[in-house]
């Protein structure tokens, strides 16, 4: 024969130590969260440097180097409530990874990112803010729309210049 046990529930007076865990990281984001905007603004500066390394000469490093701040960027800015920041640098991330010959990205259109990244740093709800987003992002499709187009054209060969 078997018995069954029913069990009442018991109201918990203190809280599980989970609970206790969760409220201190809470309380440690929430003391921290002040310093989120500074963070961001140096992770900007430090996109814009990079993007003036490239005007000196533009080489692989140079955008491997601007492609994985951005990317690190895209990472941290929705964690830590930037999600405009995390927008334009997807955009500059995907503008440099699917660029075939990266050094014909105009550097006005990095320029433009990084524009919109610290607009979206300095007055993330602004409507300004948001408009420069979609706009770095809309030119970053276009100039890929037409990069690939290029990328994709078939090798012709090139006809005579002079009659021989």
């Amino acid at each position: 024969m078997t018995r069954s046990v029913t069990r009442k529930s018991v109201p918990r007076t203190r809280p599980s130590h989970d609970e206790e865990l969760i409220a201190r990281a809470e309380a440690a984001v929430e003391k921290l969260s002040s310093q989120f905007g500074v963070w961001m603004e140096d992770e900007c500066q430090r996109l814009a440097g990079l993007a003036r390394a490239l005007r000196g000469g533009a080489d692989a490093g140079g955008f491997a180097a601007l492609f994985r701040a951005a990317h690190d960027i895209k990472g941290e800015a929705a964690t830590l409530g930037y999600p405009q920041l995390e927008a334009v640098a997807a955009s500059l991330c995907r503008l440099i990874d699917h660029t075939p010959d990266k050094a014909r990205i105009p550097p006005a259109l990095i320029d433009r990112h990084i524009a919109a990244g610290f607009a979206a740093v300095r007055a993330p709800q602004a409507a300004a803010t948001v408009a420069a987003v979609r706009e770095a992002a809309a030119a970053a499709a276009r100039f890929l729309a037409v990069a690939g187009d290029i990328a994709s054209a078939p090798e012709t060969e090139s006809p005579p210049l002079a009659p021989e």
